[in-house]
């Protein structure tokens, strides 16, 4: 009985996570601190305490929180990854590569613009890509504009 119901645990948080690939590749130990859904902000405190690095295998997940603003716990964790850096580059370079453009919009806005110039540099082509070519839903979430603006401010 209690296999079943770990395994149906597993099986929710897979579906919540769908959008990162699941959480067939998060260590175990680390699978109590994602956030269930989007009024999850109880896990917030133990987020922060762990902090970095022994979050850094769940920032993609976490990054996942900031794809509508209107959630509940989208601003904690907004608050939290702001502090991280580095290490959230490449999950960030997942984002602007997905095909959801409010997630874009809201990475941008809340993060990107946060990051000190040498994280922007780093991005610069995904930022060009977006501004240079950017989709139908893209333009409707004025993501060529951020990304000009934000490739501006980086190369000045």
């Amino acid at each position: 009985m209690l296999m079943s119901r770990m395994l149906s645990e597993f099986d929710k948080l897979s579906r919540v996570y769908s959008d990162v690939g699941g959480v067939d590749n998060v260590p175990r130990e680390l699978l109590h601190l994602l956030p269930r859904n989007k009024c999850d902000c109880d896990r917030m405190e133990e987020i922060e305490a762990i902090g970095m690095p022994g979050v850094q295998p769940i920032l993609l997940h976490l990054l996942m929180w900031l794809q509508d603003k209107n959630w509940p716990v989208s601003y904690p964790m907004t608050q939290f990854l702001q502090t991280v850096g580095e290490p959230l580059v490449d999950p960030v370079r997942f984002v602007l590569h997905s095909d959801d453009s409010i997630w874009k919009h809201w990475v941008l806005l809340d993060i990107v613009e946060h990051w000190e110039h040498k994280l922007r540099l780093r991005i610069l082509a995904d930022l060009r890509q977006i501004a240079e070519s950017p989709t139908p839903d893209d333009e409707s979430e004025n993501l060529p504009e951020i990304a000009k603006e934000i490739i501006a401010k980086t190369e000045s």
